[in-house]
């Protein structure tokens, strides 16, 4: 749905009743894989209880927008995006596979060597201070 939704954005979408979406209204649904589209209303076929969608960067040599092949059940019907935030799409992709546990647990694994190293230091100079010299005079 470029340019509207960069490739890459991170999406808020807000549920929504099939009855509430209009002509016009970009939405987002399921496909049979699971995976999440957001496309742009440009038929609610309410007899057969669908959507007719598109997406606006799909275009023919023409310069057509080309319509989905499929329409989109009711039941399939994520919501409507509220909120889009370019490029955190691709840090939550990042950190949400096996990358990102590897990311997030090195990233653990130093804040703790970190907090033992300054520990140890703070030991170590707390052992060396003279004797007496923290006794007032």
């Amino acid at each position: 749905m470029e340019p509207e939704y960069p490739v890459g954005s991170l999406i808020y979408v807000a549920s929504v009743e099939p009855e509430e979406v209009s002509i016009g209204d970009a939405i987002t649904f399921e496909l049979g894989s699971g995976t999440l589209v957001t496309h742009q209303v440009y038929e609610v076929d309410q007899a057969n209880r669908q959507f007719n969608t598109q997406g606006i960067a799909n275009k023919t040599g023409d310069g057509e927008i080309v319509h989905d092949a499929q329409p989109v059940p009711y039941e399939r019907l994520v919501g409507k995006p509220v909120l889009c935030i370019p490029f955190l799409g691709y840090l939550n992709s990042l950190l949400t596979g096996r990358a990102g546990l590897f990311i997030i647990a090195a990233a653990l694994l130093l804040m703790l060597a970190a907090a033992i190293g300054i520990e140890l230091i703070e030991r170590s100079e707390a052992d060396h201070t003279p004797i007496g010299s923290h006794m007032r005079r």
